[in-house]
């Protein structure tokens, strides 16, 4: 009876090599060993992506500064910018979070420095989760330490409504270089069905400037036109929110992407309404008239004054702002930004 030798285990004899072979040589095939190569090499990974979505979390908390004596400050520089930080696929696109996003960003920041801004109202700052392990995290961390390099030390929370298994941040932030004494962060509660795997909302930061405080509010609305209801509540959300804030000894501005045209047949009622609405708290627009603010022609973004020691009259140098990136040939963003000087009744 023949014999053959095995290097695991005890030798089959003849009668016994058609079953008992046949069962050892299929442990022994690829057919094991490639997906437990396979499951190894992503748990290594996703161990790794652990440890480094940790240390990100941790630079994307917020960064706000005691109160200190500070010498009066005359005027406020300011600009709203929504940064095209998408995570959809587009045919123009040439990657996940638009094309060219980290040239863009430094772009941003170089118009953020030679332009002397004092606060930057960020909208479309996403950031993307699939369960724990799979993160878009990473350009956001980018532009936070670029910012911060430029001067701008303090920041509100930046995934602070990062969905727990799947979705989008609601991507809004605002960065000073003057001390952020507090923030707080909101997910719209109503929301459309286009919408329903990003957590938009708004973001609120009290911002100590001088001797004042000015609270500032960035925002970024529901992207269905289908559904005006929800962008109609979203408003009144918004409005309840600021009316806290904006009262007869403290000023605030509200600013961002509130997917709303001031000029379109379709969102005429809609823009109706938050103009209205914000008028009830005693805020005005400050823009009037623009003929378009996003690449499509539309009119999106829109900022709004109001509060005791800021009014639309002391608003200065306000303007439409499209920021190249000639490095890449592409603008910074899908939309133009929007700057405004505010100069502070008691300064």
């Amino acid at each position: 009876m023949n014999t053959i030798p095995f290097r695991f285990g005890k030798d089959i004899q003849g009668p016994q090599v058609t079953v008992q072979g046949a069962k050892m040589l299929s442990f022994l095939s690829l057919d094991w060993w490639i997906p437990g190569i396979a499951a190894s090499l992503l748990f290594v990974w996703c161990r790794i992506r652990y440890k480094y979505n940790q240390q990100c979390f941790l630079k994307l908390e917020s960064a706000t500064g005691q109160d200190s004596p500070s010498p009066s400050v005359e005027t406020v520089r300011i600009l709203s910018q929504n940064m095209w930080c998408t995570n959809s696929w587009g045919a123009e696109k040439k990657g996940s979070k638009g094309p060219e996003v980290r040239k863009r960003f430094d772009e941003l920041v170089r118009a953020a420095v030679d332009g002397n801004y004092d606060v930057l109202l960020l909208q479309e700052m996403f950031a993307y989760r699939l369960a724990y392990f799979f993160l878009t995290i990473e350009d956001v961390v980018y532009l936070t330490e670029q910012l911060e390099a430029a001067g701008f030390l303090y920041h509100t929370g930046l995934v602070y409504n990062l969905p727990v298994m799947i979705g989008q941040s609601a991507g809004v932030a605002i960065f000073s270089k003057h001390p952020i004494r507090e923030w707080t962060g909101s997910t719209f509660a109503k929301y459309s069905l286009k919408d329903s795997l990003n957590a938009k909302g708004f973001v609120h930061a009290e911002v100590v400037v001088g001797k004042e405080s000015v609270h500032f509010f960035s925002t970024h609305l529901d992207s269905s036109h289908q559904q005006p209801a929800v962008k109609h509540e979203q408003v009144n959300e918004l409005v309840a929110a600021v009316a806290k804030r904006a009262t007869s000894s403290h000023a605030a501005i509200v600013a961002g992407d509130f997917n709303i045209c001031s000029h379109s047949s379709f969102s005429k009622g809609l823009y109706s309404h938050l103009v209205n609405a914000m008028a009830t708290i005693g805020m005005e627009t400050v823009f009037t008239g623009l003929p378009y603010t996003h690449r499509k022609g539309e009119t999106l973004d829109h900022v709004f004054v109001g509060g005791g020691n800021v009014t639309v009259e002391s608003i200065t140098a306000k303007g439409q702002v499209h920021l190249e990136c000639p490095d890449v040939d592409l603008p910074v963003s899908d939309h133009d930004g929007l700057s405004m000087t505010v100069r502070l009744a008691s300064a």
